[in-house]
């Protein structure tokens, strides 16, 4: 999904606005459901010195990882984000840098920002 597309997913649209707004130092991703069979990932790095660009999918029987590039790119969001579309999640799930490096799940935090909307 491009980022011009977000008021099609009210869900996600609320979760960016946050990370825009209140949450722009946050570093990690965040799955949701958005259609039949198709979940999005919202990947937010935290600073707005760097931006984020998908690499690879790396899917095997049990996981899949996604990896994205983090460039040092000035951008005018205050917490820089990448959208992945992907089908339904059924197995082991992560997000990656470059470098290897996990980056959070947020899917399973307490906090409000992160259970609003959560399927």
């Amino acid at each position: 999904m491009e980022k011009d597309r977000l008021d099609e997913v009210g869900s996600v649209k609320n979760y960016v606005e946050e990370l825009q707004n209140e949450y722009t130092d946050f570093r990690g991703f965040r799955v949701f459901i958005i259609s039949e069979g198709k979940e999005m990932v919202v990947v937010s790095i935290g600073t707005s010195d760097q931006t984020l660009e998908f690499k690879e999918a790396d899917v095997s029987n049990n996981s899949i990882s996604i990896t994205v590039e983090e460039e040092s790119t000035e951008t005018d969001e205050k917490n820089s984000y990448i959208l992945i579309g992907i089908d339904q999640i059924k197995v082991e799930f992560s997000v990656v840098n470059e470098n290897g490096e996990n980056i959070k799940n947020m899917n399973n935090s307490t906090s409000a920002l992160f259970n609003e909307g959560k399927s």
